[in-house]
C-alpha cells in the first residue's frame, strides 16, 4: 500500500459498474465516517495509475476533498507470477492488459451470499442499513400467500402442501422452548429462524 496524490489517479473509462443516487450518498457517508477503512480496502491501479478497482470510492474521496489516497499497484511482475501459476494448473498465459481486464470484473463479482439468519439475530438492522447492506423489505399491504408455491427443485407445491408446511412450522414453534422460532419466507419459501421477542 502506498499513498499517492489523488490527482495522479486516472478513472477507468470502461468501468462496468457504478453506484448512483442514494447508494452513492451512503458510500460518501461511509468513507466520511470511517476513512481509515480505505487503507484496508485500497484503490487498485495498473502501472499507468488507471483504476482497476475502486472507481466509485475514488470519486467519493475526490468529492470529499482528499488530497492523497491509498493505492496498490498491479504490476507486470505480479502478472508474470500469475502466469506461472496459470501454467501449473493448465491454463494459458494472459497478457498484463488481459489480466487487468480480468481483475476489473473479478473485483466486482459477488461470490458470497448473506446468511440472513445470522444477520437477523446477531446484527443491528439499523446499523446494517447504515453500513449500506441492502436489506429485503416487505410490504404489509400485500398478501404473500400464493396459490402455487415454487420449491427449490423447480416443482410447484400446491396450496394444500404449502398450508401443511406452514402448519408444521407453527406446531414446531409452539413445542419449542428455544429462543428462536422457524419461519417460512413468503417470497421464496425458504425456512429460516428468528429470535423470539
Amino acid at each position: 500500500m502506498q499513498l499517492i496524490n489523488i490527482q495522479e489517479v486516472k478513472p477507468n473509462k470502461n468501468n462496468p459498474r457504478i453506484i448512483k443516487d442514494y447508494k452513492y450518498k451512503k458510500l460518501l457517508n461511509s468513507i466520511k465516517e470511517s476513512p481509515t477503512f480505505m487503507q484496508i480496502n485500497t484503490l487498485k491501479l495498473d502501472e499507468d495509475f488507471t483504476l482497476l478497482a475502486g472507481n466509485m470510492r475514488y470519486r467519493a474521496c475526490k468529492e470529499l476533498g482528499w488530497k492523497q489516497i491509498p493505492v496498490v499497484i498491479f504490476t507486470r511482475e505480479m502478472a508474470e507470477k500469475n502466469n506461472k501459476e496459470r501454467l501449473v494448473i493448465g491454463l494459458k498465459e494472459a497478457t498484463y492488459e488481459e489480466q487487468c481486464k480480468e481483475f476489473i470484473i473479478k473485483d466486482n463479482v459477488s461470490f458470497g451470499e448473506w446468511e440472513w439468519d445470522v444477520l437477523g439475530n446477531e446484527w443491528n438492522v439499523d446499523e446494517l442499513d447504515h453500513w449500506n447492506l441492502s436489506l429485503p423489505t416487505f410490504n404489509d399491504d400485500i398478501n404473500y400467500d400464493p396459490i402455487l408455491t415454487p420449491s427449490f427443485d423447480g416443482k410447484q407445491l400446491t396450496e394444500e402442501q404449502y398450508e401443511k408446511k406452514k402448519e408444521e412450522l407453527e406446531n414446531k414453534n409452539l413445542q419449542s422452548q428455544k429462543d428462536f422460532i422457524s419461519c417460512l419466507c413468503p417470497n421464496c419459501y425458504h425456512e429460516f429462524k428468528v429470535e423470539k421477542k
